[in-house]
This record gives structure tokens, C-alpha cells and sequence, in this order.
């Protein structure tokens, strides 16, 4: 009976041998290789000098020097209005603003033509919400905001602006 039972058997491996992945070293020199020719092209991408190119044709003839700032001097810190005009034309300064309470909170944004007086005429709601009272509400207190008006060469000119009006809980 002593015959019958097996004694377990090891095998010793000669170094450098992989006995279950035959071509474990293969692909890990495979992946030394590409890893250190990615670092290469990594070191050497941010190591050369960049031409600074400047503004193109197009930018210039766009962007002329004496353009009007993009805070209007004077302006309040609190006017997130949004101009539209040219660049020769001095834009709008928020004097006044009115936002009303309501039943909800809310933020409308609405646009508007800010006449040669400074008023806010022709409103209309870009952005409101579900409620129609809310947005009707927000076109009223768009009415009483006051600016002084944008200019053109010394004289007051109507400007297209984009009003964000806030309403508060009651």
C-alpha cells in the first residue's frame, strides 16, 4: 500500500524562468520602452521655447486700441449688466435699480433698450422662469431701473443691455 499514496512533487525553476507567464519579461521591456519614450517626448515638448505669436491680422482690425472699457467709469460695484454697443460708444452706468419682492425667489434676466434718457424701453424676458407673474413682475422693475445713457461721440444714443433682475421672498 505504500505504493499507492504520491508524494507531492516540486520543480525548481532555473533562474530567470517564469513558470506561469512565459512572456511576462517581453511585455514588461515592451512597456519600459514606451513609457520611457512617452517621458522623453513629455520633457521635451515642455523643455523647448514657445513663439509668442501675438494677435492675428483679424484681432487687430477688431480690436482697436481706444476701445471703451469693460466696466464703465463710475459704474456701481453691484451693475452685472451686460452692454451691447461698439467700441467707439462709452456705455451706460447703472444709477438706479429696483428689485422687488415676491412670493419667490428668483433671478430673470431681461433684455432691454436703454434710451438717450437712460430708460430702460422695449423690455422683453430672455431668461425667466414658469411663473408669467414672476417674469411680468421682473419687466416692471426692469422699467425703473435708471442709467445714464451710453454715448457716441459726445451725444446720447440708445444701447442694447441684458438685465439681471433679482426677486426676494416678502
Amino acid at each position: 500500500m505504500k505504493d499507492d499514496v504520491q508524494t507531492p512533487g516540486f520543480e525548481l525553476l532555473k533562474a530567470g524562468d517564469a513558470a506561469v507567464f512565459p512572456y511576462l519579461r517581453v511585455a514588461a521591456v515592451v512597456l519600459t520602452i514606451a513609457l520611457i519614450a512617452v517621458a522623453v517626448r513629455v520633457i521635451w515638448y515642455f523643455s523647448t521655447a514657445r513663439a509668442e505669436l501675438g494677435t492675428s491680422p483679424i484681432e487687430q482690425i477688431h480690436t482697436p486700441e481706444s476701445a471703451a472699457p469693460a466696466t464703465p467709469p463710475g459704474a456701481k460695484e453691484d451693475d452685472d449688466t451686460v452692454y451691447f454697443s461698439d467700441p467707439d460708444i462709452v456705455l451706460p452706468v447703472l444709477q438706479s435699480k429696483y428689485e422687488p419682492k415676491a412670493d419667490a425667489e428668483a433671478t430673470i434676466t431681461v433684455l432691454v433698450q436703454i434710451n438717450a434718457q437712460g430708460r430702460p424701453i422695449q423690455a422683453r424676458v430672455w431668461h425667466g422662469v414658469e411663473d408669467d407673474n414672476l417674469n411680468k413682475l421682473a419687466l416692471r422693475a426692469a422699467g425703473q431701473w435708471r442709467f445714464r445713457p451710453g454715448m457716441k461721440n459726445g451725444k446720447p444714443i440708445p444701447v442694447y443691455a441684458q438685465l439681471e433682475i433679482r426677486l426676494g421672498k416678502k
